[in-house]
């Protein structure tokens, strides 16, 4: 209520209305001088606040999913950093987007192919999940980027290994399976 009322006085501030000296602004002094500025009616003022407030209200629902989740991710990194090591723990946030539902299968296979390093090669596959440069053509069109410096940006990497894999469903070109 008290969000509301604040939120109701800035825009009364807002709008150059002022209320009595010694007035304190009471939310129904406030709601008065703003109906009398627009030609409202109380009813239409007292309606505008409970839309107000129930905007609020869906604003902190929203911000509290939000943090649940963001909560939620972080668990999970340091699960996955205490099972794999943090080097591959800290991708599980890049992981959950490109992989969701088989974030443990995607992370296993990093951890077998690179360990966690971005930049890591064998002469011929690259990244985080060792792609082969035979898929240079193919990693253009999926990701927008040229090859040889895209697939060491883990983002295009992991969205060039979701499209192969078809999710994370399909492990089959790699020689590290889950």
């Amino acid at each position: 209520m008290r969000s509301v009322t604040h939120l109701v006085i800035a825009i009364v501030i807002a709008a150059g209305l002022s209320a009595p000296a010694g007035d304190l602004l009471s939310p129904h002094t406030v709601l008065a001088a703003h109906c009398s500025s627009r030609g409202d009616t109380y009813a239409q003022a007292l309606a505008a606040k409970a839309h107000i407030r129930a905007a609020a209200l869906a604003a902190a629902r929203r911000a509290a999913t939000r943090e649940r989740e963001a909560r939620r991710i972080a668990e999970e990194t340091a699960r996955f950093g205490r099972l794999y090591g943090a080097g591959v723990g800290r991708w599980y946030p890049l992981v959950h987007r490109w992989f969701p539902g088989h974030e443990g299968d995607a992370l296993y296979v990093m951890h077998g192919e690179s360990g966690g390093d971005p930049y890591a090669s064998n002469g011929t596959c690259w990244s985080l999940w060792q792609i082969h440069e035979c898929h240079a053509r193919k990693f253009r069109e999926v990701t927008g980027h040229a090859f040889f410096w895209g697939v060491l940006v883990p983002a295009y990497s992991a969205e060039m290994t979701a499209h192969m894999t078809r999710g994370g469903i399909d492990w089959s070109s790699w020689s590290v399976r889950p």
